[in-house]
Parts: structure tokens; sequence; C-alpha cells
């Protein structure tokens, strides 16, 4: 606990516990050292930053070109990863659905990837609250403009939310764009775009 961080502290515990244990079913120990581990390390709950209704009001209320992706993270939850994967096929506005497939990740020596979900709770298909299926047609609807405006520059690659040309949307411009339009309509607080997650759930 004194060289190794407070993660590293807990996955140690973690699985020195489950290995023991395991040992204990197999007969190999009678019983486990762990039991008498009098201080297990603890985990550090951190209070989640979220935004509250009037704040939520506000950023929605920017209508800039970011607007329908903050629509779609705090009116379903759903990850930024699995945001910047989907494609228009995966939007069903007949029965206001969204189907996840695929996660957009940035993976070290590859550059950005896409990714099955991880399990399969999270392939998934959610509904769609009428104010995030209206800012989805309204967003469809001038991507198809830009689309026409940039004719054969275009990369139609069918994503929802993809970058000025096209291409799959780095993730790290999403923080970014998140604080520069929450500085804009007013909300001094420092929000991250996974937050806009604890917000959909709270």
């Amino acid at each position: 606990a004194k060289t190794l961080s407070r993660s590293s502290v807990l996955q140690a515990h973690a699985v020195l516990r489950k290995s023991l244990r395991d040992a204990v079913k197999e007969g190999l120990l009678l019983s486990s050292p762990m039991d008498r581990v009098v201080n297990t390390p603890k985990v550090e709950r951190k209070e989640m930053a979220t935004l509250s209704q009037r704040e939520v009001a506000a950023l929605l209320s920017a209508k800039d070109t970011w607007s329908p992706l903050w629509t779609l993270l705090i009116g379903t939850g759903v990850r930024i990863g699995e945001a910047l994967g989907f494609q228009w096929e995966d939007v069903d506005f007949d029965s206001d659905t969204l189907t996840i497939k695929r996660t957009l990740q940035r993976v070290p020596g590859e550059g950005l990837v896409y990714q099955m979900p991880k399990t399969n709770k999270s392939r998934r298909t959610l509904y769609m609250p009428k104010l995030v299926s209206d800012a989805l047609r309204n967003h469809r609807a001038k991507q198809s403009t830009h689309r026409l405006m940039l004719g054969p520059d275009w990369k139609n690659n069918g994503l929802v939310f993809p970058n000025e040309w096209g291409d799959p949307l780095e993730p790290t411009r999403i923080n970014r764009a998140l604080k520069t339009t929450l500085s804009a309509v007013g909300v001094d607080k420092h929000i991250r775009v996974h937050d806009l997650r604890h917000t959909a759930a709270s």
C-alpha cells in the first residue's frame, strides 16, 4: 500500500482472495488466510458529477452543431463510444429505437477502431424519447445538406456522428466541445462527457 496505487492494491487483494477461496473449495487449504486480514482495502466512492435540470435545459438550448449529441447522451445514457459507433441503419424512427452494435475507441498503436460491445448486456436496443428522436431527425436533415455541399469529398460511412468529412469522429474532441458549450450557455461546472451518462441515470 505504500508503493502501489489504491486501484493496484484493490486488484491484488481481489485476486488473492479469489485464488485462496478457490484453493479452499478444491481442498488444497483448510481455510483462506485472507479471512484473517484485518485492514482490507476500501474502495473510495467518488461523488458523481451531474447536471441539474436547469443546467441540462441550458446545455440543450445551445442549438449548436453538438446539440444532437448532447441530447442523445442525456436522453438515453449511452456511452460516448457507443454514440460515435452509431450508423443511421441503427436508428429506427418508425419504432423510435436505437440498436447498439459496436463502439468506437482509440486503441494505442492502432488509432480509431470499431469494437464489439464487451458483453451481451451492452449489445442492446434502446427506446428513444421524443426529444432525442426529433433531434436526430433534424440532425440527419442537416447532415444530408452538408453531404451534398461536400459532394465527392464526403466519406459515406453512414455514421450518425462523423467528423466534418464523414470519417469517424475523434473521441477526445468531445470533452473540449462540451466544455465550450457549457461555458457559452453560462454553466460553470466541470463536467466530462461520461458525466452526461450519470446525468441521464439521475
